[in-house]
């Protein structure tokens, strides 16, 4: 009696996964290629970082990002309010070198390039949308890094407004010069935060991630400051209410009014909760009949309050 063959069969699941591992592997190096080829073709073409893939009605066309956008805008009067809303854009406050107003914003591709209004008492800084797509991450890295920035001239003298609020992404936020302001919203990611001799009156809300937050000056209101990954050091008075919070980094806090001003509240997982250098553990509360509080949070860093004394 003749033994008939095995036949191994393979689950049909089995199968369709191959097939697509498969086509994952040729679509991944079809789009390597393409992107090589675009980079290549890119700095031929003088490229300073990257490529724009742009869908007209006629068409698509591939342009090299060589084509910067510079917009400038001086002497600026009766400025109220501040409102910037872009992205992966750094943006810096300096001194102006007289009594007024002034912005420039600086891109890499004109059509990345914000929509800017300084009329009615606002400087208005919006992101604006466009057709296309911008060839970023591995092509990119043949190119120097994206340099988008707005920077906002501040007269002399610190004049107040209502509000600074920034929303931006990828990008640090600093200030050079005096800012006195009612209300500041900052958000950011990736990117530091840093203002010196910085005065809000109301309100100060600033959010980042990934990155430090390096504060000086007068606050008054609510204050939130939150980040991840990250530093946080603040200097200057304190009034009413202030929140400090990080993960895996410190909270460095330094006022110039004594402790007894203020009610006190700092919790850390993995490091210790300092007071004017005095260690007390990971957790600390103290009270104080006045309506000033201080809440710094932590995990894997330290807290080190400091007041006068």
């Amino acid at each position: 009696m003749k033994k008939g063959k095995h036949v191994k069969l393979i689950p049909e699941r089995q199968v369709s996964n191959e097939k697509i591992y498969k086509n994952c592997m040729y679509t991944a190096g079809i789009m390597f290629a393409i992107g090589a080829i675009l980079a290549i073709s890119g700095i031929l073409a003088g490229a300073k970082s990257g490529i724009f893939i742009d869908w007209t009605s006629h068409g698509i066309r591939i342009v090299p990002q060589k084509d910067t956008y510079t917009y400038e805008a001086y002497d600026i009067t009766d400025i109220n309010a501040i409102d910037i809303n872009v992205s992966n854009a750094a943006i810096k406050f300096v001194p102006s070198e007289n009594d007024k107003w002034g912005i420039v914003a600086t891109y890499n591709y004109y059509k990345n390039a914000p929509e800017i209004n300084t009329s009615n008492g606002k400087i208005s800084v919006t992101q604006a949308s466009h057709s296309g797509w911008e060839m970023v991450g591995i092509i990119n890295l043949l190119f120097k890094p994206l340099d988008n920035s707005i920077t906002i001239y501040v007269p002399a003298g610190s004049p107040l407004i209502s509000s600074i609020k920034i929303n931006t992404d990828n990008s640090a936020i600093k200030s050079d010069c005096a800012l006195n302001t009612e209300i500041l919203n900052i958000e950011t990611s990736n990117g530091a935060i840093k203002f010196n001799n910085l005065s809000v009156s109301k309100q100060t809300q600033i959010k980042t991630s990934n990155d430090l937050i390096s504060l000086n000056g007068n606050f008054s209101g609510d204050s939130n400051l939150k980040t991840s990954n990250g530093k946080i050091e603040v200097a200057g008075l304190i009034k009413d209410s202030f929140t400090a919070k990080t993960s895996n980094g410190s909270v460095d806090i330094d006022v110039n009014r004594p402790e007894s001003e203020y009610s006190i509240y700092g919790k850390t997982s993995n490091g210790s909760v300092k007071v004017n250098g005095e260690n007390h553990s990971t957790d600390y509360s103290s009270y104080s009949s006045t309506s000033n509080t201080i809440n710094a949070q932590t995990s894997n860093g330290a807290i080190n309050l400091n007041f006068a004394r």
